[in-house]
């Protein structure tokens, strides 16, 4: 019945790609779905333009800590915190053009394939390392570069897409062949090293913990 009675207004939105994602959480949690899913109560969906470039970005460290810190409106019981609607729309997302995208794109990919899959963990926390280097280059550029932290220099011209017509072994070995071709890349692992050990970093998302490593 509920559904009949949102036909007028947003019934086709749930058949569109979309992120969907819980208000009440431990820690982000956006999942970008592309099956047509009709989510149950108390969670939400999100559609529109430059939607998988959105999720990255929601769903990194750094703007999982900003939020947590500037947006989320408090912690519930000191463990977990809302993204209610009104809270996302304060938080700022930068708009960059649709080629700057890619890249954030072709990772979310290979990451829903493997997590999909249950496989390679090493290689998901590679690119989901590298997605979070990528958001901090958008939001602290000239930070980044002066800290020898700046990694997009490094990571477009690496990226191939994963096609629908494609076989799972086929996305799998390109999972394998961008996950070397990142990890082998001495300048990214370099900057990559450096970050894990900034207090730069460290300052921005207002913990003494290591962030992450890969």
């Amino acid at each position: 019945y509920a559904l009949q009675r949102c036909a007028a207004t947003y019934y086709e939105e749930f058949e569109k790609e979309k992120i969907v994602w819980a208000e009440i959480v431990f820690n982000s949690a956006f999942y970008f779905d592309k099956k047509g899913y009709f989510p149950e109560a108390t969670t939400f969906i999100m559609t529109g333009e430059r939607i998988k470039y959105i999720a990255s970005l929601l769903n990194s460290k750094p703007v999982t800590s900003f939020f947590k810190k500037f947006y989320a409106g408090g912690d519930l019981r000191g463990d977990t915190f809302r993204y209610k609607k009104s809270y996302l729309e304060r938080l700022p997302l930068p708009k960059i053009k649709e080629e700057q995208q890619k890249p954030f794109e072709k990772l979310v990919d290979y990451i829903l394939f493997l997590k999909e899959k249950d496989i390679k963990p090493l290689f998901v926390s590679m690119f989901e390392t590298v997605i979070n280097s990528l958001v901090y280059d958008l939001y602290f550029e000239e930070e980044m570069k002066a800290h020898n932290l700046y990694v997009s220099d490094f990571v477009p011209k690496y990226l191939i897409s994963l096609k629908p017509e494609m076989t799972d072994d086929e996305k799998l070995q390109i999972c394998e062949k961008m996950y070397r071709a990142l990890k082998n890349n001495d300048e990214l692992t370099r900057a990559i090293i450096n970050r894990n050990n900034s207090n730069l970093i460290k300052t921005i998302q207002g913990e003494g913990d290591d962030y992450d490593k890969a």
